[in-house]
């Protein structure tokens, strides 16, 4: 079983990896929380651009990433709205 280091790190690569030509991402971590069944992580990422000019207020965007505890296999990725009804 991994651990919740090791369940954000792979959410983190597998996040980079499919942002090609937007490397100014700033992504922060948001929430780690594990299953009732322990089956699984549920990892919620929070990402906006970096832009050198401009004004300072830029959109958070969030992304929920289901990561399977076992093998540490990212199951899928979401976005994350404050009025959408929770999924799992």
């Amino acid at each position: 079983m991994i651990d919740a280091r090791e369940a954000v790190r792979r959410v983190s690569e597998y996040f980079r990896d499919l942002q090609v030509g937007k490397e100014d991402l700033e992504v922060e971590l948001e929430e780690i929380e594990m299953t009732e069944d322990q089956k699984f992580w549920l990892i919620t990422l929070s990402y906006r651009r970096a832009f050198l000019i401009g004004p300072p207020a830029r959109e958070k965007h969030y992304k929920v990433f289901k990561v399977d505890a076992n093998t540490g296999d990212v199951m899928w990725m979401r976005i994350w709205r404050a009025d959408a009804p929770a999924r799992t």
